[in-house]
């Protein structure tokens, strides 16, 4: 049986995710009012859930060492 319905299920991956900035990507953000307004349905893995998180604290533990390195720097400018 042929069915006419476009496919509306998504199910995303750690590294997609991580390419649309986390939370902050365009695209991810179309694709979430796209989920919001019924249109698709967004599914993602226990799995890759927890790959995302600890992406996410990687990222800011390297984020936070490069201010803590750019404040040390500060004083020497007269800051």
């Amino acid at each position: 049986m042929k069915s006419t319905e476009s496919i509306r299920l998504f199910a995303l991956d750690t590294s997609f995710i991580e390419s649309q900035n986390f939370l902050g990507g365009k695209l991810l953000k179309n694709l979430a009012d796209m989920g919001k307004e019924k249109h698709v349905k967004i599914y993602i893995t226990d799995i890759v859930y927890r790959e995302v998180l600890s992406r996410f604290a990687k990222r800011l533990l390297e984020e936070e060492s490069k201010i803590i390195t750019v404040k040390k720097r500060l004083p020497k400018f007269g800051y």
